[in-house]
């Protein structure tokens, strides 16, 4: 009997796929969705719809949904979507370690035993030298580290939002408090809104610390991490990161500065946008510390959980300002996390090659440099140019990961445009560019940032029999849903064909003949 042996890509496919299809079983009960007899005659088709894209929407961590999660979802229906984020951030984390696994040369930059005691002993020639990478992939043990980081360090923070909480107010909820910090902490998106200033805080803080990820969270304890990463260069990085968001939500706070009165931007779906009165946009802020503060956790939030923590669909919101929440989607959090996006170091390899390549006409030589040394610091020297070979090769992945993200989010973006141009009233304003830009980021990098474009298009005014044809959301569903599936497999399947190539930096022998 021929051994069934699957990517672990596809079997990310088949879970996803078998998640949706359970939750939508699940959340069609009216115990997870309340309706009428009447919704219940005339809409069942719809809310079937409408609770397959939801369960697929939480199980790749979009948070795109089309039912509003406080009103149209019971306690019982949230924590289903709750239990199908979380089980779909961990199958995503375990296929990537499992991926990773594959091929060792994803960790250039780590010392090796053999390289490391060559360097020490003066460049001595050694023939078992290898490049400055692991020499093993990781154990399979790995996996099961990973997995339990995460729902050790989601405990943790559950227990101490909670501690703290209680120490303000008495009256906190543990349920409540688990729900929330599970929702930012596995970056499902899907929050009731408007969010409170306490609230978002908290949300941006747990966001933060679950986007650094896992390899991050080991250097809690140094002899560990010490087997996977050098603690230092991940520490550093995750400084770096930190700055980013940082930068980012100056920027914000840069775009959203008052204007005169009159000047909006954007487009409003009916009924899809709360009362200015309810939650004060961020241009409104008076005082520049407080629309600082504001953009800070807007950015952190839309970078790490992909929550809003303003009205994005308001028409006063710059389209700078959703550009900038896009790009902080598309590039997501580290490595180790279950945030979507090309992640952070893959963005800054790519920077760094192009810098080079700019700086340096001869930059293509480093894919010909030999290994093979003939001094008597052949160890040494073979280790620093596989090593730069290894660098080169991430930041040509890091390359190719940004261009297929980037294109899937435009792709999706203009389709957006083109199906709310042919299942739109003549009464609605059209949206713009970054509207849709926003809804595909969201859609293709997992989050809940939306212009309102997705409630354009899967909304219930487009159901037949109000004069705008046959059920014309089923096309903006579809859509969105092949957006999601593709974001979160095509990045994995883009590294699982890279697994399969020989590695650049160990090509070739590094002793000498």
């Amino acid at each position: 009997m021929q051994r069934l042996s699957w990517s672990p890509g596809r079997w990310l496919m088949v879970g996803l796929l078998a998640m949706m299809c359970a939750g939508a079983v699940v959340l069609y009960q009216p115990a997870c969705t309340p309706r009428d007899e009447r919704e219940q005659r005339f809409f069942a088709c719809r809310i079937a719809w409408e609770c397959t894209f939801d369960a697929l929407s939480a199980a790749c961590g979009a948070g795109l949904l089309t039912r509003d999660i406080r009103d149209g979802y019971s306690p019982a229906g949230r924590w289903v979507l709750w239990t199908l984020g979380e089980l779909g951030a961990l199958l995503y984390l375990t296929t990537a370690v499992q991926l990773a696994r594959r091929f060792p040369q994803t960790y250039a930059g780590l010392p090796s035993g053999t390289a490391a005691s060559a360097a020490a002993s003066g460049g001595a020639k050694d023939r078992n030298a290898r490049p400055a990478i692991p020499t093993r992939p990781l154990r399979a043990a790995w996996i099961g580290v990973a997995a339990g980081a995460f729902v050790l360090m989601q405990l943790l923070l559950t227990l101490g939002v909670y501690a703290a909480g209680r120490f303000i107010c008495p009256q906190v909820n543990l349920a409540e408090t688990a729900w929330l910090v599970g929702v930012a902490f596995a970056s499902l998106g899907f929050v009731p809104q408007p969010v409170e200033a306490g609230t978002a805080a908290m949300l941006a803080a747990v966001g933060w610390v679950s986007a650094l990820g896992w390899t991050v969270w080991l250097c809690l304890l140094p002899p560990l991490a010490r087997r996977v990463v050098v603690i230092r260069g991940v520490l550093l990085l995750a400084a770096v990161y930190t700055l980013y968001l940082l930068a980012a939500g100056g920027l914000i706070c840069v775009l959203e500065t008052p204007r005169a009165a009159g000047q909006t931007s954007g487009f409003r779906v009916q009924g899809s946008v709360e009362p200015r009165t309810a939650a004060k946009v961020l241009h409104d802020e008076p005082s520049v510390g407080g629309r600082a503060r504001r953009s800070l956790v807007l950015a952190v939030c839309a970078a790490s959980a992909g929550i809003p923590t303003e009205p994005l669909q308001d028409p006063g919101v710059r389209d700078g300002t959703k550009a900038v929440l896009a790009g902080l989607l598309l590039v997501g959090g580290l490595g180790g996390s279950v945030t979507g996006g090309v992640r952070f170091l893959a963005l800054l390899s790519a920077m760094l090659f192009a810098l080079r390549f700019a700086a340096r006409p001869n930059a293509r030589a480093l894919r010909s440099l030999g290994t093979a040394a003939t001094t008597t610091n052949a160890a040494t020297s073979g280790s620093s140019e596989a090593g730069a070979r290894s660098v080169d090769w991430m930041a040509q992945l890091g390359a190719r990961l940004l261009l297929l993200l980037l294109g899937l989010t435009l792709a999706t973006a203009l389709g957006l445009l083109v199906i709310e141009n042919l299942t739109a009233s003549r009464f609605q304003p059209a949206p713009s560019f970054a509207d849709a830009l926003l809804d595909g980021a969201s859609a293709v990098c997992g989050g809940n940032l939306s212009g309102g474009v997705t409630a354009a298009v899967t909304g219930r005014n487009l159901v037949r029999g109000l004069g705008l044809g046959l059920d014309q959301y089923q096309a903006g569903m579809l859509w969105l849903m092949l957006a999601v599936l593709a974001g979160r497999l095509l990045p994995l399947w883009l590294l699982g064909q890279e697994a399969r190539a020989p590695a650049p930096s160990m090509s070739h022998s590094e002793s000498p003949e």
